[in-house]
């Protein structure tokens, strides 16, 4: 048999494929190592000799440890696993002297034909928390506990709304489903029927039931505390046939429904393990914890208590570990939410996005906004290095987006489209204590997902292909505390004068500068400063050049750049880049701005050419100058 993972680190930006040729003998033996491992019957003894025969199994048939770090996988990551396959606990493979899943956050994801696209449901009533019990025949004994710590989980959390539905029939369950309220909290408590849904009073609500009527909403987190039954039974080896793709069907008709992310157990446990896990699990979630973190942390602490804990193995995150659940936001974040208050004029970032839109400002404005900071520019720059900036302009063109920015209004109120509306109020919901800045704002596009954005980023060559991929690339920079690269240009397209070595340009901030800027007024920059370059000049009998001829003013744009000019400067990026730099050298940038195939007389603006004849320079004289310039400059350390 021949087996293939597709493993996601936590950022998306490595992917591996692992593919692994395994007997068919052998794989069996590890599923009924398995079943026997979490059956709930079994002496802890048998139960740990089948977890190490799993174990050694699985250690010479994947080599895990070994592949991931091989591929530098880091244990303070979450990683992610696609895989059809679900027969195998792939969060329980031997990694580090531990099961994979307790010693790193794992998310497993079935591939899925997602049958119904997530939506934005924003309305008059506040998001709820909907908790469905069933327990028609009474055999669930710690139901009232688990409603009560469930309950007061959720009280204490503001603008959520608790809401139970106790034995409900199929019928009554989809008509609540259809009611149209956000639901971004589902938890169900009672049995799971393995392939065939949930069950409830009256009957069972089908798999393609959920899929077509569940109403699914962006970053909904769902939690299944009924056994899916991936290991419902034991086998033996030449009297049973074990089912080696099985899937965890039911959770995965929640994903098929648009659900981001399901938690659920993939084995009977006790009910007392049961009222625990939902209990510690939705604690961490709706704390702010990320997904994988919270039920990575349960496992943990399960196993640490009481080793014969199936609990500590069963549950499993399908979906995205590194996501956090979306919250409601504050009394106060949402007084400050309507569109003409002073909280929302006062943000720099929205301002910016207003004077781009010269009007109601819509989601694309605040992307573009966006793109002028690292927190999006990083994810581009980690692709293309130095030359990030011409992506980000083009990626700001097809947003509709000005460079240079034009400034925002000098007074009044953000107006906002409906839409640009959704977008901050998404965004004041994960705002927490850090408040409306630049990852919020990031967030809210994720959960509002326009299409104009999302075109934008499909028309690039590389990098994310939607706004979920850049919302995970921006939590991951916050959570590595936000580095700052090195770089020639900045996000926003403004050249960085720190950029370059102290003497080696002499540059006016604010002066008056020509619409387009040149080589030539570069140079004069250079030569204005006390350098090397200026004592070249001057022991040729050249005098500086004048005001009159060149003004070279700060902040310089990449926009108002001659094509000969970007092209010097993109030759720099490259040096910079290759030689690992943090700073251009006067030699560095007058090597690339005397390449005489660019520089040629006719790129000289005719007063600069007027004025360089009355120091009895033309044309030949002025390819030899540069020549001179450029050979001598080779020589600077």
């Amino acid at each position: 048999m021949f087996l293939e993972l597709g493993l996601l680190d936590k950022d998306r930006r490595h992917i591996w494929k692992e593919t692994c040729e395994i007997l068919e003998g052998v794989f069996r033996d590890m599923v009924v190592q398995i079943s026997a491992f979490f059956d709930h019957d079994a002496q802890l003894g048998e139960r740990n000799s089948r977890i190490e025969r799993f174990h050694w199994l699985a250690d010479r048939s994947f080599r895990f440890t070994e592949f991931l770090k091989s591929a530098e996988f880091s244990k303070s990551d979450s990683l992610t696993i696609n895989t059809l396959i679900t027969s195998i606990p792939w969060d329980l493979l031997p990694y580090d002297g531990r099961s994979l899943g307790n010693a790193v956050s794992i998310g497993l994801r079935i591939p899925t034909l997602r049958r119904s696209d997530p939506l934005t449901r924003a309305g008059q009533q506040h998001p709820r928390f909907l908790h469905v019990v069933a327990n028609p025949t009474g055999d669930l004994h710690e139901v009232a506990e688990e409603v009560r710590e469930i309950e007061g989980l959720v009280a204490q959390i503001q603008g959520l709304e608790y809401q139970m539905l106790k034995d409900p029939t199929p019928a009554a369950l989809v008509s609540e489903f259809g009611a149209g309220r956000s639901t971004p909290f589902f938890h169900f408590t009672g049995h799971v029927s393995p392939k065939t849904g949930l069950v409830l009073s009256k009957g069972v609500l089908s798999v393609e039931h959920i899929v077509r009527y569940f109403p699914s909403e962006r970053d909904q987190v769902v939690f299944l505390n009924g056994c899916d039954a991936v290991y419902g039974e034991r086998f033996e080896l030449g009297v049973d046939e074990p089912d080696l793709f099985q899937s965890a069907s039911v959770a995965n008709a929640f994903l098929d429904a648009g659900s981001e992310a399901v938690i659920a157990p993939r084995s009977r446990v006790s009910d007392r393990e049961a009222c625990r896990a939902a209990t510690r699990i939705w604690k961490a979630i709706l704390g702010g914890a990320e997904l994988g973190v919270a039920v990575r942390e349960f496992r943990q602490e399960m196993v640490a208590a009481d080793p014969a804990a199936i609990s500590g193995y069963s549950y499993v995150l399908y979906g995205e570990p590194s996501s956090r659940a979306s919250l409601p936001p504050t009394s106060e974040q949402i007084l400050a939410c309507d569109g003409t208050d002073q909280f929302i004029s006062q943000n720099e970032i929205l301002r910016e996005a207003w004077g781009d839109a010269r009007g109601p400002v819509a989601p694309r404005h605040i992307f573009a906004a966006l793109t002028r900071r690292w927190i999006v520019s990083q994810i581009f720059f980690s692709l293309e290095g130095q030359q990030y900036i011409v992506v980000m302009e083009r990626l700001r063109n097809e947003l509709g987006a000005g460079s240079p920015p034009p400034p925002a209004p000098p007074s009044g109120n953000v107006e906002l489209t409906p839409a640009g509306h959704l977008v901050v109020e998404q965004a004041l919901r994960r705002a927490g204590d850090a408040g409306l800045n630049d990852l919020a704002l990031v967030e809210g596009l994720g959960l509002v997902n326009d299409p104009e954005v999302l075109c934008a980023l499909e028309s690039l060559r590389r990098g994310p292909r939607n706004i979920e991929a850049v919302v995970r690339a921006a939590r991951e920079w916050v959570e590595r505390g936000r580095p700052v690269p090195h770089t020639i240009v900045e996000p926003g397209g403004f050249i960085s004068p720190l950029a370059f070595a102290p003497g080696v340009l002499s540059v006016e901030p604010g002066a008056t500068k020509a619409p387009r800027i040149g080589l030539w007024d570069l140079l004069v920059a250079v030569l204005r400063a006390e350098n090397k370059t200026s004592k070249f000049w001057a022991a040729r009998g050249i005098l500086a050049p004048p005001d009159s001829v060149g003004n070279l003013a700060h902040p310089l744009h990449w926009s108002e750049l001659t094509d000969s000019l970007r092209s010097a400067i993109a030759s720099l990026m490259g040096m910079l880049e290759n030689e690992g730099a943090e700073r251009v050298t006067e030699g560095q940038l007058v090597a690339c701005l005397t390449e005489k195939e660019a520089f040629s007389w006719g790129q000289i603006p005719a007063r600069a050419q007027d004025w360089l004849v009355n120091q009895g320079l033309d044309d030949q004289q002025w390819k030899a100058l540069l020549e001179d310039l450029r050979m001598d400059c080779l020589t600077w350390t």
